[in-house]
């Protein structure tokens, strides 16, 4: 029933068996499962975060932006560190694809790694910046606190270019 959060038995085995099927798994059901997770407060069981993770690496080219950064956002919001090779492929992929960001993914990718006190690499803080530049002007409100708190949060300044966009459109909204 909608709205109904699954009793402990439903879920071990709705777990169990998203275990047996990540292997074909595409990334919008492996960021699917961890967001929804993470929106029922339910931590996966170490064989379905192994077998997820797993699957995210292996399928991490075909990420899309929001896939990506609802992945990232469930790990973050359910307080899990990801499993090894997670991240950097995510990394990967977010450098890759940043140009096709909007500033909702640019925002909760970089409020994902702060969050989850992540180290940034260079290449990424740089694509994203460019690409936070470039769409300033659709940046909400919370858009621009939230990027702006997770560099300060990463210990990152903002390049230049970037603080000046932001705060043009601080001004004008």
């Amino acid at each position: 029933i909608i709205g109904e959060v699954p009793g402990q038995a439903l879920f071990e085995e709705l777990s169990r068996r998203a275990v047996e099927i990540a292997e074909v798994f595409e990334p919008q059901d492996v960021a699917n499962v961890l967001w929804s997770l993470a929106k029922l407060e339910r931590a996966p069981s170490a064989e379905l975060a192994g077998a997820l993770s797993k699957r995210a690496v292996a399928t991490a080219a075909q990420f899309k932006p929001q896939e990506l950064t609802n992945l990232m956002w469930a790990l973050a919001k359910a307080g899990m560190r990801p499993e090894p090779g997670v991240a950097e492929a995510m990394t990967h992929q977010a450098v890759a694809r940043a140009r096709d960001f909007i500033p909702q993914d640019v925002t909760i990718l970089l409020w994902s790694l702060a969050t989850l006190g992540l180290e940034v690499r260079a290449d990424l803080v740089d694509a994203l910046s460019s690409s936070a530049t470039a769409r300033a002007g659709d940046f909400r409100p919370q858009h621009v606190t939230n990027m702006m708190w997770a560099l300060a949060t990463l210990g990152l300044r903002p390049r230049p270019e970037l603080a000046a966009a932001l705060s043009r459109r601080a001004v004008a909204i």
